[in-house]
């Protein structure tokens, strides 16, 4: 059987419009994804009753500082988040007051769980972070409380989320940020969402 050239030729267009088809179902496909996906949102929030981000309380019994910080996780995609996955610990480091240009090293920060359920479009959910410095006596306490409380110390928060989508909830979505937080207001740092 001889094939002529014409036959070639029309075969091979086939081909590629067959190439091209698939390749364009391929492309809309991945616009349907990227259009109805959930996109979570972490930002920081002040806390109502003191209105600032950061809230220093001192206890002398043993010490410490507590520095809270409040986060709200927000969905502003078209569908909901669903398996919603914190970590159980935000890294975060602390301004060293003795040496301002110097910052301890990362360490992990317990923090309000995400929720339970899922994050449909627009709804928002808040989270703590609570962090505790232990001090060696009360001056160096009382020292570290009035840094904070002045304005001029101040946390950086790295906290991941992990999330995926009623559509398909093997693939995993994430949004990572990092803020400076101080008493009185935030610094945005760096954000990834993936």
């Amino acid at each position: 059987m001889n094939i002529s050239w014409k036959d070639a030729i029309v075969t091979l267009i086939s081909i590629i419009a067959l190439g091209v088809s698939i390749k364009s179902c391929t492309l809309s496909l991945q616009s349907v994804e990227i259009t109805n996906r959930p996109y979570l949102t972490i930002k920081p929030v002040k806390f109502t009753k003191s209105d600032n981000y950061l809230e220093i309380t001192n206890d002398p019994k043993k010490n410490s500082i507590s520095l809270k910080t409040k986060f709200e996780l927000t969905n502003l995609g078209k569908t909901p988040a669903t398996d919603v996955k914190c970590p159980e610990h935000a890294l975060s480091s602390i301004l060293d007051v003795n040496n301002p240009n110097n910052q301890n090293a990362e360490f992990p920060v317990p923090f309000t769980p995400c929720p339970k359920a899922d994050i449909g479009p627009g709804d928002t959910h808040k989270m703590v972070l609570i962090m505790t410095v232990q001090k060696n006596n009360r001056q160096d306490m009382k020292t570290d409380s009035d840094y904070f409380n002045s304005g001029k110390g101040y946390i950086v928060w790295t906290t991941p989320i992990t999330y995926s989508s009623i559509y398909d909830r093997s693939k995993e979505y994430s949004v990572e940020v990092s803020y400076k937080v101080y008493k009185d207001q935030i610094i945005f740092i760096k954000s990834d969402v993936k």
